[in-house]
Order: C-alpha cells, then structure tokens, then sequence
C-alpha cells in the first residue's frame, strides 16, 4: 500500500523533458491551470496532475490562444497521450468539428510551436521535404516542413492529409516513426530525428476513402494501409448540444441564448439527420453555426439572412435546397423558399 507521501506526489506530464533535456525553457504547472479543468479519476476524485509547459510562446510560430475555444477533454488528452509518446496522431471527422483547432490550441496553451502544412490533391514529396531554390544565379537548399520538423523538434501539422496521392503519404513510412531523415535532394545529408519530432494529421475521412452517402468528400484518396497504421487516430465528433451553445455564445454573446439553443438543437440536428440520411451533402457544421450568429449579430437578428449567407447559399441541388429549408422551417418556423399562393405567384 503506498504511504501518504506517494499518495500525495503530482503525476507530472513530462512532454518536453521525458526523452532529452528541454530545447527551450520549461516550467511545470496545474493541469487545471493550463487547461481549465482538473483531472479526475475513476471515483471521480480530483488528481492532482501538472503538466510541463514553455516559459514562453514563439511569436509566428506558437498558436494564439483563442480563450472563447472550447477544449474536449476526450480530444485533448488523445493529443497529449500521444505527444507524450511522440506517436503520430490523425484527428478524423466531419468538416468543422474543430480537428485542426484542437490540436492548435492545445499546442499554443503549451507554448509550443506548430509548423502546419495544408496538403491537397496536387502535395508532392518536395512541399514535404524540401528542395533546391534559385538564389540568385545558384541554388540553395530550403527545409520543408518535415525536415524543419526534424532539424528543431517543432510539431507539424498535416491537414487534409487524406487528399495527396498514396505514393506522396507513404514517403512518411520512414520518418512517422524513424530516428534519421535522408535528403536526396541535398547530397544525401542525414538529418537526425530531435526528440521533440512530433507529427499531428487531421482529415475527413479514415484514410481509406470517402464511405460517405453523398460522397462529400470526394477528393479524399485512400491511402497505403501500412501508411495509416502508423497513426493512432482520433475520431472527433460535433459537440454536444450544451458544449455547442456555450461555443456559438462564447463566440457571439448578443444572439439571444433561445435562438442559440434552436439553431443547435433543431436545425443543425435536422441538417445532421438529414446528412446521414443522404438528403443533404454536407451537414451543419460548429464552424457553420456561429458564423450564422456572426451573421446574426450584425443584421440585427435576421435569421434567413443568416441561415442562407452560412449554409443554404452553397447548396446548387434543389432537392437539396428543400431539404434545408425544411430544416430551417421546422427550426424557426420561417419559410425560406418562397411559396406560391392560389394565383401561383411566389412570395417576394
């Protein structure tokens, strides 16, 4: 049985010092005060867990902290277990549900560093590694973010990283977890892995193509198995609709918390349901939803206005387009295609 002095020692997350001596200053500090909560355990009793940050950000380099952001707590100990054990981690989920944001600010409360990359379906190995650039009347070599990664000990983010072709990806089947890079494209110099070598990777889909029924993601690509194998992954799902009412009115607090709960509980929900289902191509997204109170803030509380400007003005499909209105009528009990009367004129 552990005495009262092992019962009372902190757990320490030892992200910067656990391999190497830290490459900047550290300072180790309340999980609660770095992220806003306190851990507990299975009893639900608070554990007094502290968490090793840098003393400062980098400005340019380390993410701002947006403190309207809402931190899951499932997702933030995803990226921090991982970052621990310098295991690549890929976030997966439906577009704005806050991939790319968590692992963001989650880095800029550590005062970390983030090199992000956004990858595409035209991404080849050398916007990766780097390569060989006119300086003047020679050429120079210039680090990509993998090689800079590698070289300073600085995370970087893949983004989309379900979009570049198979071959592009599988080049990281040596560095996601290898202890040495080789640039041939530089003479064949051999850059050894720094110790805070970290990668993150967010996409819409599992790495193994688009499954969704209006195949909204179309220009995802299945990957090299052995590639996604070497990533754990995270699947990061919508909020929850409290979670998702604090987020929007965080971001606008002027739009009435009644309208907030509608546009969360009633019309994103049905836009969801109506996704799943195959009616809509793309659902509601968090990232939808309070640019919609953006909107709302700034016409003076025009709900249409909001809803068509955010979301029902990128809709081309007109099966689609009543999908969404229905939506938005059962939300908030305003129709928003024009319905004809008896002459069969439609509404201005």
């Amino acid at each position: 049985m552990a005495n009262e002095n092992e019962k009372n020692e902190p757990i320490v997350l030892d992200i910067f010092s656990r391999y190497s001596a830290p490459r900047r200053p550290i300072k180790v500090v309340p999980f609660v005060e770095v992220f806003g909560w306190q851990p507990e355990d299975g009893d639900g009793k608070d554990i007094d867990v502290r968490v090793e940050r840098f003393v400062k950000p980098i400005p340019g380099m380390t993410p701002e902290i947006n403190e309207n952001f809402i931190l899951d707590r499932v997702a933030v100990h995803s990226i921090l277990s991982a970052f621990i054990r310098r295991r690549p981690l890929a976030l997966v989920g439906l577009h704005g549900s806050g991939k790319t944001e968590h692992v963001e600010q989650v880095l800029a409360r550590l005062n970390c560093e983030l090199i992000s990359l956004d990858l595409t379906e035209d991404t080849d190995v050398f916007d990766m590694i780097g390569e060989k650039k006119l300086d003047g009347n020679s050429t120079v070599w210039c680090d990509g973010p993998i090689t800079q990664g590698f070289r300073e000990g600085i995370p970087v983010l893949f983004n989309e990283m379900d979009y570049p072709r198979p071959g592009v990806m599988s080049k990281g089947n040596g560095y996601l977890h290898g202890q040495r890079l080789t640039l041939e494209g530089n003479g064949n110099e051999i850059v050894i892995r720094h110790q805070d070598t970290m990668f993150f990777g967010t996409g819409n889909t599992q790495g193994d193509g688009d499954h969704s029924v209006s195949l909204a993601f179309s220009g995802a690509s299945p990957q090299n198995a052995a590639t996604m194998s070497r990533w754990r992954k995270h699947v990061k799902e919508y909020p929850n609709v409290d979670i998702e009412c604090e987020i929007i009115s965080k971001a606008c607090p002027d739009v009435p918390s009644d309208i907030v709960k509608t546009m969360v509980a009633n019309l994103a929900s049905d836009t969801r349901d109506a996704y799943k289902a195959g009616g809509l191509r793309v659902p509601m997204g968090t990232r939808e939803l309070v640019m919609m109170a953006e909107v709302i803030e700034d016409t003076g509380g025009d709900l249409a206005a909001s809803f068509k400007e955010c979301f029902f003005n990128g809709i081309g499909d007109p099966a689609q387009q009543e999908t969404a209105a229905s939506a938005f009528q059962h939300a908030f009990g305003i129709d928003l295609i024009p319905v004809p009367d008896a002459a069969g004129n439609g509404a201005s």
